[in-house]
């Protein structure tokens, strides 16, 4: 993941006031994550010499990672997939059948009587109707964990329902969730802000950790406007829908980042 944190850190660092120490124990980090026979080996080590002069070697630096940064080892080529075209739906606001019976069954239930398996069932078939990117399949997934103890999160079902379960063609609750979602965002937001941060926790990780939260939590938040004005007819929903997409790819990329750390502390 070391290559990863490189590319994820060039994308939203400002280079040219970046720190060239900083920048070289990224690179070479990545380079000894990589082995001999890698095509990137030898493109990193060009940079870490270049870092070695004292400054930041900016356009050298993006163009790596704009031409290495989906690279894969297995297909040789970029693996993101392309944006979507205009009027193509995003996955991860969109949904198939399963979801939407999901939602229904959330609608006309009492999550005080349903039964476990019921609903850990009708989760596991929602989720297989979403993008692993999808933000809502982040929280079905804990849903799942829970039922697995036999009992019913009824206050997270109940959340769900009020957060994401909007029936189609409800202009009323689909700007009802909108403004859920800001509230959540900006509850989530403000106390991390606020929590002091100590020197010996400021590292390479945790500034591209808080550059993403923060891009991420701006982005969706830009993106739930551009949605009310979107339901207003002010705008195209398909520009509202892709700030959103790039959004919670960076709020995932944070997710992935966070993951490794904690793995790495356990080591």
């Amino acid at each position: 993941m070391a290559f990863t944190t490189l590319v994820e850190w060039i994308h939203v660092s400002d280079l040219d006031n970046a720190d060239p120490a900083q920048a070289r124990q990224l690179v070479r980090q990545a380079r000894e994550e990589l082995g001999e026979e890698d095509p990137r080996v030898e493109a990193l080590a060009a940079l870490e010499n270049l870092l070695w002069e004292g400054t930041v070697p900016v356009e050298d630096m993006r163009q790596f990672a704009n031409e290495w940064g989906d690279w894969t080892p297995e297909e040789g080529e970029g693996s993101a997939e392309p944006p979507p075209e205009k009027g193509e739906a995003l996955p991860f606001l969109t949904a198939g059948l399963a979801f939407k019976t999901l939602v229904e069954w959330l609608h006309v239930h009492d999550m005080e009587d349903v039964d476990a398996q019921q609903a850990r069932d009708l989760i596991r078939d929602a989720r297989q109707d979403l993008d692993e990117e999808d933000p809502r399949d982040a929280e079905l997934g804990v849903l799942e964990e829970k039922l697995w103890s036999g009992s019913v999160p009824v206050a997270g079902l109940e959340a769900f329902s009020r957060a994401w379960g909007v029936l189609e063609g409800d202009q009323a609750g689909f700007l009802a969730t909108v403004e859920k979602m800001r509230a959540r965002l900006v509850e989530a937001w403000v106390p991390y802000v606020e929590t002091p941060v100590l020197d010996a926790e400021v590292t390479a990780e945790t500034v591209v950790g808080h550059r993403l939260l923060q891009d991420g939590i701006e982005g969706w938040l830009h993106a739930l406007d551009q949605m009310e004005r979107a339901e207003n007819g002010e705008m195209s929903f398909d520009d509202a829908l892709a700030t959103a997409e790039k959004a919670n790819r960076l709020l995932v990329a944070t997710q992935r980042l966070a993951h490794r750390v904690a793995e790495e502390a356990r080591d």
